[in-house]
């Protein structure tokens, strides 16, 4: 990976450290500055952002707070300066290399006997320390943090919350996905799924040095074995849908590995039935429905057209269409002729998710029905069915009128309609 511009992302971090050093000394609202981050605790590496605490007058937090973006603008060109999900303020700061993360905490100098709860280990007072001016007090209780431990407080707890968090969001997710509700189970399971199953990882491996302060995804790499690592790369979801339940059964099979290994080291126990019946939900040849096994389909072609967006079906049925059918399936259409109406079996594959209970064409003044007496395409299986006119056909394509399938739409099937057909043959 090539670091484009002038200079390297460790000296526009320095830089931009001694300017913020620089201001705070500066500054007589401004009584301490702590590295809280990885260079503070001595694992820094040269691609660490900046993790600074800023102590500050008590009668002078609300007002410097009111103020900081302003202030934080000072010490170089400000790109974003906002406050982040964890409830204080992150900058980022163009470095003419790889821009540059500084992660902002501001506390009232009341806080300081509150500093030794924290989970902070610093390697050296100097290490963390960077600006003093509260007597040493400061640096008195940063002193009282070296060779503080990280390690979980209650490991047989931890390992509780990680494997019932485990399967139950594994189950959550086999539920989204009978919903067809791919992305949130997607969320669900990288987010956390995976999140645990890493936990349940260190747990087993003793990798939990640093528990209290890093995500367990964090050189996961090095914690755990060779062959763990493969079993975990094998809990990687390609982009197709159907893979994500592959890697959902994956993890759960992973995850009863760990957890059984973990149970017979510790004696600790888990929900070991729940896993088996969860395990259960993703094997091949299981329902995923009602105890009716999953159906496979290969489309048999594809639909072009102009139609790239999804428009109401009279203006999609306005337009010519083409179903060009795999080449080798193209003996299959012998014996279609101009003029006969067709079946178009298709996939409406750019929707997600359905509902029992619709408004007729969406229309709310209409009362709600169910979807199976619907056209609705927000259904269980997102299938299409669409009576067209066979304009023409060349070779392998079919140039048909009347058919509300946007463009790249997967065609499942084609059929004669055989009442209308009966009725010709009749005459």
């Amino acid at each position: 990976m090539q670091v484009p511009k002038n200079h390297s992302y460790e000296r526009a971090r320095a830089e931009i450290q001694a300017r913020i050093l620089s201001a705070i000394e500066a500054d007589h609202r401004v009584i301490g500055c702590l590295d809280y981050g990885s260079t503070g605790h001595g694992k820094g590496d040269r691609w660490s952002d900046l993790d600074l605490a800023i102590i500050i007058r008590d009668e002078a937090l609300a007002s410097f707070s009111s103020e900081w973006q302003e202030w934080a603008a000072q010490f170089g060109d400000l790109l974003l300066a906002y406050s982040s999900f964890v409830g204080h303020p992150w900058a980022v700061y163009d470095t003419g290399a790889i821009p540059l993360r500084v992660d902002f905490s501001f506390k009232p100098a009341s806080f300081l006997p509150e500093l030794i709860e924290l989970p902070l280990s610093p390697s050296s007072i100097d290490q963390m320390v960077l600006y003093d001016e509260t007597a040493e007090s400061l640096s008195k209780a940063v002193g009282q943090l070296i060779g503080k431990s990280l390690e979980p407080t209650d490991l047989h707890g931890a390992f509780t919350q990680a494997s019932g968090d485990l399967w139950y969001m594994l189950l959550r997710c086999h539920t989204r996905l009978l919903r067809r509700q791919f992305w949130a189970a997607r969320n669900d399971f990288h987010a956390l799924v995976l999140h645990n199953l890493l936990a349940l990882l260190r747990i087993e491996s003793g990798a939990t040095e640093n528990w209290l302060v890093s995500n367990p995804a964090d050189g996961i790499e090095e914690a755990i074995g060779q062959e763990r690592l493969v079993e975990l790369k094998g809990c990687i979801p390609d982009r197709d849908d159907r893979d994500l339940e592959r890697a959902m059964s994956a993890a759960a099979e992973l995850g009863a590995s760990v957890c059984g290994q973990i149970h017979l080291f510790n004696g600790w126990s888990w929900p070991e039935m729940l896993a088996e019946q969860i395990g259960a939900l993703f094997r091949p040849g299981v329902a995923s429905i009602g105890g009716l096994s999953p159906v496979t389909m290969t489309p048999i072609g594809f639909i072009r057209n102009d139609i790239d967006e999804l428009l109401p079906p009279k203006e999609i049925k306005a337009v010519s269409s083409c179903i060009v059918v795999d080449p080798t399936l193209e003996a299959g259409l012998d014996g279609l002729t101009k003029n006969q109406r067709l079946l178009v079996v298709f996939q409406f594959h750019r929707l997600a998710g359905f509902e029992l209970h619709q408004h007729p064409k969406n229309n709310q003044e209409r009362p709600k029905r169910g979807v199976f007496a619907l056209h609705s395409p927000r259904r269980p299986n997102p299938i299409g069915v669409t009576e067209v006119d066979l304009l023409r056909r060349e070779g392998n394509i079919l140039h048909v009128r009347g058919l509300d399938a946007v463009n790249g739409t997967p065609v499942l099937d084609l059929k004669l309609n055989s009442g209308l057909q009966e009725h010709q043959d009749s005459n």
